[in-house]
């Protein structure tokens, strides 16, 4: 299952396993997922590079040059999500994500979020810094019309996440 918490429903996983499907030219392995497995995240065998797997369509769009420029967008991701400071906008859950709050909560498990490490940052510095970490992990994924990020860049910018 997703972690609430995970950054734009994206998981890595440790241990991925092979995986040769319709819509794949070469072979992968499966190094994570987006939504609980509407779409896989994969990494190339012959080149290391990474993508997300359309598991219905069938076909890919480029993410990253390898694995460690893929968890270090997550990071960056992650670290702009932060950086707005605490949010009382209401989550959005899959029945499997509230079914597994409502057991912790029942369990007397629910964790209170970490404080803040600082003031929420205004928007285009939170940007701006999300856009200068991701040029400096990875240029060419940054900045690529064609790949996955350009559209949670998009909506970054537009305060959307």
């Amino acid at each position: 299952m997703t972690s609430i918490d995970s950054p734009l429903g994206m998981v890595l996983v440790d241990n991925g396993e092979n995986l040769r499907a319709p819509g794949l030219d070469r072979e992968a392995v499966v190094i994570g997922h987006v939504h609980d497995g509407e779409f896989l995240i994969v990494e190339f065998v012959a080149d290391a590079t990474t993508a997300v797997f359309d598991v219905a369509g069938r076909h890919t769009v480029p993410l990253n040059r390898d694995r460690a420029a893929t968890a270090g967008f997550l990071q960056a991701f992650a670290d702009y999500l932060r950086s707005a400071g605490p949010s009382s906008d209401p989550r959005v859950l899959t029945a499997d994500q509230a079914a597994e709050r409502l057991a912790a909560f029942r369990a007397g498990k629910i964790a209170t979020p970490p404080p803040p490490t600082a003031a929420a940052l205004p928007h285009s510095v939170r940007v701006r810094n999300l856009l200068r970490a991701l040029r400096r992990i990875d240029p060419q994924a940054a900045t690529s019309p064609g790949s996955w990020w350009s559209g949670a860049i998009e909506q970054a910018k537009d305060d959307l996440i």
